[in-house]
């Protein structure tokens, strides 16, 4: 196992610890900012272990996948055609904006941008992965 395999499982631990922590605090009735201060050295830990990680990983520890060209082509289709979602996203919100059909508050336009960035890249990976090719 290599040295950033075994510190992304830590941090990964550490960071579920924190979670655990957070969720104990507040079923044994204390509040959100209970958590939130009881938790903060726990989050400098999942912070500098993620640093320690990225350096390990920077310094040539390993790489995550070596690329050949199927997957660079497969990639940048996949990625190409989440931008033009997103951008159509962002339209469809200033379209939301000026015409006012819905009032959207602030998190819910974060969370929609949230998961035009996020999730539609993996999905349109997948399925050009499956397709086998693309043209």
């Amino acid at each position: 196992m290599k040295l950033w395999h075994k510190l992304i499982a830590l941090w990964i631990a550490a960071d579920l610890l924190n979670v655990l922590w957070g969720a104990i605090i507040i079923l044994q009735g204390g509040t959100l900012d209970d958590a939130k201060s009881a938790t903060s050295p726990m989050k400098i830990v999942v912070f500098v272990l993620g640093g320690i990680t990225g350096l390990a990983l920077v310094k040539g520890e390993g790489e995550f996948f070596k690329p050949d060209e199927r997957t660079l082509k497969i990639s940048g289709v996949a990625f190409r055609y989440s931008w033009l979602v997103m951008m159509m996203t962002v339209a469809a919100l200033i379209g939301i904006e000026t015409f006012y059909p819905v009032r959207l508050t602030v998190p819910q336009v974060l969370s929609i941008m949230g998961a035009a960035v996020l999730i539609i890249p993996f999905v349109f990976l997948q399925y050009f992965e499956r397709k086998g090719d693309v043209e």
